[in-house]
């Protein structure tokens, strides 16, 4: 792979890497929707997905006529299909810096706060009023809880509450970095470091390479 396939495919993952990383070592807990959550992962991907599939399947027809336009019209059709399956997926939110009990105790503190009607059954919750069922999923290396919706009927207003309520009570929880947020902000930047390397040794190699990719 050429210096500049390595950056335009590595070097939106390095970003998305080293934001991650800040936001695990950060002492307070971090509350974003299912929706941005993919969003942000499928804009990190944009680069290995254009130097990639892209490019690879581009319709050289097309890339002849219209030149250098054609990145444009091709990563628009990929984030509107990034846009539309992520609009169709079920609600979830996506807690950072946060266990599974902590988020249980959270939970059951918003909830009777409010003094709304709800039931636990394991790790999952039942808001009746709001219309959220949910059940709480982790992903134990990032300290991540997902709430995950549990069937197909959902209210999307009571989501939208509850994304208020839960970012309310989070502002006044501190939490302890995660040390994992360490790592992830290290190997972003020794990826930031070699792909500035590769392309500052071989300038020639990567200018070649853009204007191929240009099809100029």
């Amino acid at each position: 792979m050429s210096p500049l396939h390595s950056a335009l495919a590595l070097g939106p993952l390095a970003v998305y890497l080293l934001l991650l990383g800040i936001i695990n070592l950060s002492t307070r807990s971090l509350v974003t929707t299912g929706r941005r959550d993919w969003m942000a992962l499928g804009m990190a991907l944009t680069g290995l997905i254009a130097v990639g599939p892209l490019d690879l399947f581009m319709p050289e027809s097309a890339a002849s006529r219209f030149g250098p336009w054609i990145w444009p019209l091709l990563l628009g059709l990929y984030f509107l299909c990034l846009y539309l399956v992520v609009q169709n997926a079920r609600p979830r939110l996506v807690i950072y810096n946060m266990t599974v009990s902590q988020m249980q105790q959270v939970l059951t503190r918003v909830v009777e706060r409010i003094g709304v009607p709800h039931s636990w059954a394991g790790r999952s919750l039942s808001i009746p009023d709001w219309g959220v069922e949910l059940h709480l999923d982790r992903f134990f290396v990032m300290r991540n809880v997902s709430l995950v919706a549990s069937g197909p009927r959902q209210n999307r207003q009571g989501w939208h509450r509850l994304q208020q309520e839960l970012s309310s009570e989070l502002e006044q929880l501190e939490v302890a970095p995660n040390p994992v947020g360490l790592t992830l902000i290290t190997f972003s930047l020794l990826l930031f470091v070699s792909l500035i390397l590769r392309l500052w040794h071989n300038p020639v190699a990567a200018v070649h390479s853009l204007l191929d990719l240009l099809r100029m």
